[in-house]
């Protein structure tokens, strides 16, 4: 592209687009264009041009057009105008961008990001704790590799690369990486925003608000603070129509007191069940040190709370759950982050340091398990009311240092070293409210008459005395991971038009984990711990090559790979939930991407990027519950490939009008055979699960100018997302199998703006929309249990919001 550009001090991209020198090239570019958005192609004309977006994925600061890979962005403006908030409305924005919105109570634990078709879960079935192993896509908060369910506000940009990212991100990004860049303090002058919302979503009683600030404060010349902070409240609009009663003693109330043993409980409907709430808050201080260093202290704090799942069981009605007991949930988030930038003259030096903490209390209904052993381990109990409360802490530690060349010259170049240590303790313990009295008092049915169960089956009860409690089971698990790693990449201008990129990252990890497992039920028997380390080293590469076939075009070809650590289960060996040995360990698995694209602009009025790609993947981990104790696992599932096309344009249709296409085709299956247990096997040609063929996405944004109200303007947005139907399994022998249907989703959203003032009215859903995105039978023989997680109902609201600078 046109090398004439370069970035001021404040970030701003300066330097224009030049014109087209090749009529053929240029006619090309017209044809994808008009095929990308069909009737709509523009008519250009003089007085309106796109705008053009700066990002740093590649470690350096340039237009996005120049990038020679398929990368998407998003302004933090354009994101405000369109009323994005979250993830979810991001991946509705994105072609190829697939997120399994499994509501509050799961987002928060469970990243639900898809790109590329690059996953092996089942969605919906690990709705709790965090998975054993990597994702397939890592997200970022600035330079942090952090998934949490992040409110998107006061963002400047977000970025999306597609394809293994493994040389400059690491473990974890073999399907891409998301990227979330804050804006950061301004030493300029004083400047700030408040916005709220107020909203109505269908099948919920009460409303939903909001409320957003930001503040931006100089301290000196040389020093800025930047504050934003918010909250936001979610109606429920789930019934759980089979809630059992407790008593004030804690146990179930019998429908029929006068039968102890052989009474069930009583249920009740609790109307909007799963209400919910957000609450964050960002602080950072920017310190000029000098003419060319500069350090951005930050701190980031998030807090979710969910009161239940959101979705509906596929046997009631709409938006109507069966589970026995509400599975609360309080996440919090906490990241400190130092990043420090040095203009050294040749290169740039960077370091970010950063700590994050992550505690998780939640509980879970847990009854399906216990009603599926009713009548073995648990005795005939016909009130089983298990609830597992979980106790999650994540703590992780980063440091990477980069040195990126400055010259204008033929070389460029960027390495760096990376270093984190990561700790996960998860306490879980689940009680049976009742099961201790029922056992334990004589004649009881299964004991001999006169006995009770526990001193006719066990004489008294266990050695440590677990049968004389309500506590039926406990996991607890501790996870530690240290990770080194170095990594660089070198680029080459063979001439001013071409340029040639080698890339690579090696790295050693070190893994230990223990467990601790007691199921009370079938005594001390049923105690067991285990302890298991494991080490990694291994490295990747990466070549990418572009050609700019004129001043407004790029044909660019990648071959990169990605890389997922191996480890080994902490699952238990003896015991009668002893499994298979052969389950302990698991192998990294791999992906090594082909990818050849054509990206540009016509006339600064259209910008295009179309890419086909080829990704074979190897070893594949996927999640699973070993058969014999329930514990989550991870195993190596065979090979898999995903084939695919994407195409996204962007088009400024006249003075005003742009629209945004997107469009993804995804062929993503398994390629050969495999078995790790009978409820998990694979056959050549499965689909893998949750990946939709086709994915649609349309943007509108039409500004008028009200020349009569002093400058003032209205905005008309117009949004849709379409996926094609899924399986949520590799095939229907496998658990947690279903076909899910297709679904579109609808936004709009009219706001009219001063200088100062925005007002405005919106409609997410427009049509009430289902769309399920995953299920959960875990327990295929309690249908009570089973869910379907679907999207946020049709939800209208109004907004004000105030800006000053």
């Amino acid at each position: 592209m046109n090398k004439n550009r370069y970035i001021n001090r404040d970030g701003a991209l300066v330097g224009g687009l030049k014109t087209s020198k090749s009529t053929l090239a240029k006619a090309v570019q017209l044809a994808v264009a008009a095929t990308a958005i069909g009737s709509a192609s523009p008519v250009l004309a003089d007085g309106f041009s796109l705008e053009e977006v700066v990002v740093t994925a590649t470690r350096r600061a340039e237009n996005i057009q120049d990038v020679p890979y398929n990368i998407s962005a998003v302004t933090g403006d354009d994101l405000q105008k369109a009323g994005i908030t979250d993830i979810s409305g991001l991946a509705r924005q994105i072609p190829g961008l697939t997120f399994v919105d499994l509501g509050v109570r799961s987002n928060s634990a469970v990243s639900g990001i898809i790109m590329r078709g690059l996953t092996a879960s089942s969605p919906g079935q690990n709705s709790t704790l965090p998975p054993e192993g990597n994702t397939t896509v890592t997200a970022y908060i600035n330079d942090t590799p952090l998934y949490t369910n992040l409110k998107i506000a006061d963002v400047q940009h977000v970025e999306i690369l597609r394809g293994p990212q493994g040389t400059l991100y690491g473990a974890g990004s073999v399907g891409g990486t998301l990227r979330f860049i804050f804006n950061s303090p301004s030493t300029a002058g004083i400047s700030g925003s408040l916005s709220s919302k107020i909203s109505q979503t269908e099948d919920a009683d009460d409303m939903g608000y909001s409320t957003d600030g930001v503040i931006n404060l100089p301290l000196s010349d040389d020093v800025a603070l930047r504050v934003a902070a918010g909250y936001e409240s979610y109606a429920g609009v789930t019934d759980a129509t089979n809630r059992m009663r407790i008593g004030a003693d804690g146990s179930p109330v019998l429908s029929d007191p006068s039968d102890f043993f052989g009474s069930p409980g009583v249920f009740d409907t609790v109307e909007d069940a799963d209400e919910s709430s957000q609450g964050y808050v960002r602080a950072s201080v920017l310190w000029n040190m000098s003419d060319n260093v500069e350090a951005l202290l930050s701190y980031h704090t998030q807090k979710d709370k969910a009161d239940d799942f959101s979705g509906q069981n596929p046997n009631a009605g709409k938006r109507e759950t069966t589970r026995f007991h509400a599975s609360p949930v309080e996440n919090k988030t906490e990241l400190w982050a130092l990043e420090i930038e040095a203009d050294l003259g040749f290169a740039t030096l960077s370091t970010s340091t950063s700590l994050y903490d992550i505690t998780r209390d939640e509980t879970i209904d847990f009854t399906s398990f216990a009603v599926s052993l009713r009548d073995t381990y648990y005795a005939g109990f016909p009130r089983n009311s298990e609830q597992t409360f979980v106790d999650t802490e994540e703590d992780r530690f980063v440091q990477e240092i980069r040195l990126g060349s400055n010259s204008d010259g033929d070389w460029d170049w960027v390495t760096g070293l990376y270093y984190t240590d990561f700790e996960r303790t998860v306490d879980n313990n689940t009680f049976n409210p009742g099961f201790a009295e029922y056992i334990n008092t004589g004649g009881h049915p299964w004991g001999n008459g006169t006995e009770s169960y526990v001193d006719y089956y066990y004489g008294g009860g266990t050695a440590d005395n677990e049968l004389d409690t309500n506590r039926t089971f406990f996991l607890d698990s501790n996870v530690k991971t240290e990770e080194k790693a170095v990594f660089g990449e070198l680029t080459y201008h063979v001439t001013e038009e071409w340029q040639v990129t080698g890339g690579f990252r090696y790295f050693e990890i070190d893994n230990t984990r223990k467990f601790s497992q007691g199921f009370a039920p079938c005594g001390s028997f049923c105690f067991v711990d285990t302890a298991v380390d494991s080490a990694d080293e291994n490295q990747i590469f990466k070549f990418n090559t572009s050609y700019n076939v004129t001043d407004d075009a790029m044909l660019y070809f990648t071959l990169a790979e990605g890389i997922r650590q191996g480890g080994a289960n902490t699952i238990p060996l003896t015991g009668p939930f002893a499994e298979d040995p052969a389950l302990v360990p698991y192998d990294p698995d791999t992906a090594t991407n082909m990818e050849l694209g054509l990206k540009g602009s016509i006339d600064n009025t259209i910008q295009y990027t179309v890419a086909i790609y080829n990704i074979d993947w190897k070893d594949v981990q996927l999640q699973f519950v070993g058969p014999n104790s329930g514990v989550a696992a991870q195993t190596n599932a065979g090979d898999a490939r995903s084939q695919g096309l994407e195409m996204d344009v962007k088009a400024a249709l006249s003075e005003g009008l742009t629209m945004t296409v997107g469009y993804a085709y995804t062929n993503a299956e398994i390629t050969d055979d495999f078995v790790v247990i009978p409820t998990l096997t694979g056959s050549k040609g499965d689909k893998l699960p949750g990946v939709p063929d086709h994915q649609f996405t349309l943007a509108v944004d039409y500004y008028q100018t009200l020349e009569f109200s002093g400058g003032s303007e209205v905005h008309y947005h117009l949004d849709g997302s379409y996926r094609s139907g899924v399986e949520t399994a590799l095939n229907p022998g496998n658990t947690n199998y279903a076909k899910l249907d297709g679904f579109d989703m609808w936004n709009a959203a009219v706001t009219w703006s001063n200088s100062s003032w925005r007002v405005g009215a919106y409609v997410n859903n427009l049509t009430d929309e289902i769309g399920i995105v995953g299920i959960d039978k875990t327990f295929t023989t309690v249908p009570e249990s089973h869910m379907e997680f679907t999207a946020r109902p049709r939800t209208i609201g109004l907004m004000v919001g105030y800006s000053f600078e």
